[in-house]
């Protein structure tokens, strides 16, 4: 840690992510000790199974064969999880992409049945969001899970429609044609998934539609699997296969 990095440490502590509580300075993740134990995790292993029973097809890429072959989720979107992802996301806290990054990262490797990955890449966001907000979400999460299970991460495999309509306000079935409609690959990088397992990630899957239409054009581009990652969810019980 440079001079400059371990001063501004020691005036300004890391934070616990979830409940503000002040860290020592060493600490390794912006995590207490308190909410460790009692943030909201998400106790299941996948949001989705390889069937895709649970969503209904409205085209070929809503075909199980082209979507996410599973979707890992690490913390239920509520309560102080909830409230501290809206601040990664909207808050100017790109900071919290280390600890999102770091739980996210464990849950993908304690699941079993997932084997290795070729290569970790993010959900798009738009030029014009990405701009006004100075990063993307997803991205940073990515690089931190891919660092913490020795993947090469690739940023920007896939871009968004510069006229595509935002998925809040929309109804299910509108997001799921929505999603399918504004994602595009990148031609320059997309040959680097050919053949490859791809892990996906994203921050927040409110109905999986969003992470199963980039999945869907990633093996499209040659994936030979994608399996999806997201930081948070608040699908029920109901909704996990």
């Amino acid at each position: 840690m440079s001079i400059i990095k371990e001063l501004l440490r020691i005036i300004f502590p890391p934070k616990c992510i979830f409940c503000g509580e002040t860290m020592q300075i060493d600490a390794d993740l912006a995590i207490c000790r308190g909410c460790a134990f009692k943030a909201p995790f998400f106790m299941h292993d996948y949001l989705m199974g390889d069937s895709g029973e649970t969503h209904a097809k409205y085209n070929d890429r809503e075909t199980p064969a082209k979507r996410c072959d599973r979707v890992i989720c690490a913390l239920r979107y509520t309560g102080v999880a909830k409230r501290a992802i809206r601040r990664f996301k909207f808050s100017n806290k790109p900071e919290y992409g280390r600890t999102l990054g770091a739980i996210l990262a464990e849950k993908v490797a304690r699941v079993e049945g997932v084997g290795s990955f070729g290569v970790v890449t993010a959900v798009p966001i738009s030029e014009n969001r990405e701009r006004a907000r100075g990063y993307n979400q997803a991205a940073i999460l990515a690089g931190y899970v891919a660092m913490h299970l020795g993947v090469g991460f690739e940023a920007g495999l896939l871009s968004m429609d510069k006229g595509s309509q935002r998925q809040s306000g929309l109804s299910n079935v509108e997001r799921i044609r929505n999603a399918m409609s504004k994602f595009m690959p990148n031609e320059d990088k997309i040959s680097l998934v050919t053949g490859k397992s791809v892990l996906l990630i994203d921050d927040i899957s409110t109905t999986l539609s969003t992470i199963n239409a980039c999945a869907a054009i990633l093996k499209e581009c040659g994936a030979l699997s994608v399996v999806g990652a997201v930081a948070a969810s608040g699908l029920t019980e109901k909704a996990i296969w």
